[in-house]
């Protein structure tokens, strides 16, 4: 008899009863019934064929939260779509850190309250990178329906001070070691 693809049998070590399980990567264990070949077994096989694939974490995320909104975000074009992957990377570094702290809240009671409050927590050039990256998520919620309307419209980022820039070193602030050598001169280390 030909295998059949996915299906894996496993015998009971007390019993000596056959067990056979429909496994597919990225799909739900799924016990099947009966002998291969028989009626039952075909029709829970086919089911499970035709079953539609589980995102992964579906189980553990509530619906409305801030943590379903990361879910689908993650999974849109939106995100994989228009950004480069360094982009990508640096982005979800901030949406898991605000996933850690806010997953479980709902998304769509997020007021601006709350990232101006968050906003003045963070130095400037940190703020400016979060508001980014929050302000894109939400856009994507917003047009997701997830959301009615985005918390982060209309929210300034911090001034930033003017500084001087880099100070440029002076003959007198070299070290010894980078000035110039005589090049006949022996090396002394």
């Amino acid at each position: 008899m030909k295998p059949f693809r996915y299906v894996q049998s496993f015998v009971d070590r007390k019993t000596g009863a056959v067990f056979h399980y429909f496994r597919r990567r990225g799909y739900p264990r799924i016990r099947l019934p009966d002998v291969p070949g028989s009626r039952e077994f075909m029709e829970a096989y086919q089911w499970a064929l035709d079953s539609q694939q589980m995102p992964i974490g579906a189980s553990r995320t509530k619906a409305g939260t801030v943590n379903a909104a990361l879910v689908a975000y993650y999974d849109s074009t939106m995100f994989f779509g228009s950004l480069a992957p360094g982009t990508q990377a640096v982005r979800r570094g901030i949406l898991e850190r605000f996933r850690a702290e806010h997953g479980d809240k709902p998304i769509a009671l997020l007021p601006p309250k709350f990232i101006v409050l968050t906003l003045n927590k963070l130095r400037p050039s940190v703020a400016r990178s979060w508001l980014a990256t929050i302000r894109h998520f939400m856009q994507y919620a917003v047009s997701a329906g997830l959301c009615a309307s985005d918390p982060t419209q209309g929210v300034k980022l911090p001034k930033v001070k003017k500084t001087d820039g880099f100070s440029i070193h002076g003959p007198n602030r070299i070290s010894p070691s980078l000035k110039p050598r005589i090049p006949s001169a022996p090396r002394r280390d």
